[in-house]
């Protein structure tokens, strides 16, 4: 078995492509290379524009994406019906690449439509958010054209959808009937509207609530929309909105394992003897912070958790030290010393184990750390749904 699957893992154009750095260059080559790929996205720089009218709970979803409260530093304050006089930027704290402008309307004694473009520099940003209220405006329809002409990639967004079932409540209205009802609404206002009538980049949302509305298709547009790299800048630094939001994580981030599998491979096959080892280790450490990270599964985040019985989770042993760096390598080498058992390598001396000190053969090393990653990936995303259930249940929050 471990033949084959080191065929399946390693069979990819790029790993003839990192053996040549690695062995003309060294590991430090390879390393760079995967900042070049792997980790590209710590470099890229992503910008929201979040437009539309005043009151339509703009400034709600800036706080709610970006994961803060109005005790910290950034909290957008509501507009409580005063208009935005210009651009203001929000950083996401996470990540301070990641940036959302809130945008004065168009249409306004200020900001004329003539101008609109200019003025509010719309090339720069990656992707619109345009806020709506009961139904999309004259104006917004005017931006939708202006987005459509640059190319830019948008969705219009009726936020609040939280207060339409209150108020539906209020009225006897069954709750099952209320979004439907509006989606047809939104529906038959739009038809007149050639860049709209048949559009799937209309959303609604609670900012408030994060089991009411469309945040996963809402999530999955962003997602087509964006190019790979700033995709995953923004979900790596995305708060946990839903449950989906775990899933959207833990596939963003399956996909870096077949490069760090290629680059361990290749690591492994330069014929220098005991180098495999430390890269090796150092490579699985940089994968594990970063997963710990993506799910927001810190020591300091999990003991914040009042109740929360840490111990039953998967992540518990890696937050035993205090220090990420060595004691973060003990652990794993403890844990990679268990899968031996479960992993079933055709010979003990190719194993891909530091405390054995084995030369390891390419395909082995990349079986090992394939499936070592898959495995501590697989556990960091079921911890990161029971801590999500565990805060949910806490805030007495049907999910």
């Amino acid at each position: 078995m471990g033949q084959s699957e080191s065929k399946e893992v390693i069979a990819d154009g790029k790993f003839e492509q990192l053996q040549q750095i690695a062995t003309r260059q060294g590991p430090a080559a390879v390393s760079q290379y995967l900042k070049d790929n792997v980790n590209k996205w710590k470099e890229e720089k992503v910008l929201f524009a979040v437009t539309g009218r005043s009151a339509t709970g703009k400034s709600t979803f800036i706080n709610k994406i970006r994961d803060v409260q109005p005790t910290d530093a950034g909290f957008a304050k509501s507009g409580s019906g005063n208009t935005t006089k210009e651009p203001t930027a929000y950083q996401n704290p996470q990540n301070k690449r990641i940036v959302f402008y809130d945008l004065p309307g168009v249409g306004t004694m200020e900001f004329k439509k003539e101008t609109y473009i200019a003025d509010m520099q719309l090339r720069k940003y990656d992707y619109f958010f345009i806020f709506f209220d009961k139904v999309v405006s004259e104006d917004d329809y005017f931006l939708v054209c202006k987005l459509v002409e640059m190319e830019k990639p948008f969705c219009l967004v009726r936020s609040k959808i939280d207060d339409d079932l209150r108020n539906a409540a209020d009225d006897g209205k069954r709750k099952e009937e209320v979004i439907p009802a509006i989606r047809e609404q939104i529906k038959e206002q739009i038809s007149r509207y050639e860049h709209l009538k048949n559009s799937d980049a209309i959303f609604l949302i609670s900012s408030k609530r994060k089991d009411t509305g469309d945040w996963e298709n809402l999530l999955h547009h962003i997602e087509k929309c964006l190019p790979p790299p700033k995709f995953e800048t923004f979900m790596y630094s995305l708060p946990t909105l839903t449950e989906n939001v775990i899933d959207l994580k833990y596939q963003t981030l399956r996909k870096r394992i077949k490069l760090a599998t290629l680059a361990a491979a290749c690591i492994a096959a330069a014929p220098v003897p005991g180098l495999d080892v430390v890269a090796n280790l150092a490579l699985l450490v940089e994968e594990v912070v970063h997963y710990i990270n993506v799910f927001g599964l810190s020591k300091e985040r999990l003991e914040a958790l009042d109740g929360l019985d840490r111990k039953k989770l998967n992540c518990a042993s890696f937050h035993i030290q205090d220090l990420p760096g060595m004691d973060l390598a003990k652990v794993i080498i403890a844990q990679l010393g268990k899968y031996v058992a479960i992993f079933t390598i055709e010979s003990v001396a190719d194993i891909f184990l530091p405390i054995i000190g084995s030369i390891v053969s390419a395909g082995t090393s990349a079986v090992f750390t394939y499936r070592y990653l898959s495995r501590t990936l697989d556990n960091f995303r079921d911890d990161a749904r029971i801590v999500y259930r565990f805060v949910m249940d806490k805030q007495d929050i049907k999910v």
